[in-house]
């Protein structure tokens, strides 16, 4: 059996590009990492900066973070071709609004030609990203891209990042949608992965923000995209689980 220590993680999602928020991440939280469960960019028509820019922003500032850092990437992390699905309406509000252009049940296996996932700009020797399992202080993390459907490759994660939460939990609803990812619902139940904790987002009002199910604690802080600090969530494991 692999050594444990205790570890304590700050868990934050659906930052949205929301500067003074990530900024809040550089303070003292006495924290051994910083999981960010997707949907760190802005792609709306009204963003600040282009997608490009934001990237080249987020990995200098990870990388000034002075503790690993796991992120996987959420639905606004991911540049369409079609830029109606890629771009908001003007009414749209990110603090209160969880939006979907088609269906969360659908994933593809793999990033279609003229799509582009920003996150794999922001990889660094401290800086984790979909696809990558790490282990630290003897706990295994896993980051999963946000078109996963083949959860396999995580089995063995204790910690695992996935911007969907799933379908048929309080962690998944907004005023009485279900925005929840029947894949990774049923790679929990079927037993394919079995983390103790699975960090998720991309429902900025759920109905719960924790639930325990399936033996594994599903943690979905909320959205981050205004404020000065975000919604988060310090998750302490103990050595002796």
């Amino acid at each position: 059996m692999t050594k444990r220590d205790n570890l304590s993680i700050l868990h934050v999602t659906d930052l949205h590009f929301n500067q003074i928020a990530c900024e809040w991440l550089t303070e003292e939280h006495a924290v051994d990492a910083i999981c960010i469960s997707g949907d760190l960019f802005d792609d709306s028509i009204n963003a600040a900066l282009s997608l490009s820019e934001q990237a080249t922003w987020y990995r200098q500032f990870l990388m000034t973070l002075s503790v690993p850092v796991y992120v996987c990437s959420g639905n606004h992390d991911i540049e369409q071709d079609d830029v109606s699905w890629q771009m908001p309406s003007d009414d749209v509000d990110f603090d209160t609004d969880c939006y979907e252009f088609d269906e969360i049940d659908f994933m593809p296996d793999s990033i279609a030609i003229g799509e582009k996932n920003w996150v794999t700009e922001l990889a660094a020797p401290n800086i984790h990203i979909d696809g990558t399992i790490n282990v630290l202080k003897g706990w295994k993390f896993g980051c999963t891209r946000y078109d996963t459907r083949d959860y396999s490759l995580f089995r063995d994660c204790d910690i695992l990042l996935a911007h969907v939460p799933p379908t048929g939990t309080e962690t998944a609803l907004q005023t009485g949608d279900d925005w929840g990812c029947s894949e990774i619902e049923f790679a929990l139940r079927s037993g394919t992965i079995t983390p103790k904790y699975l960090l998720c987002g991309h429902v900025h009002r759920p109905h719960s923000h924790v639930e325990s199910k399936w033996q594994t604690t599903i943690s979905n802080p909320g959205g981050s995209a205004k404020g000065a600090q975000p919604k988060y969530k310090i998750i302490h494991l103990s050595k002796h689980e």
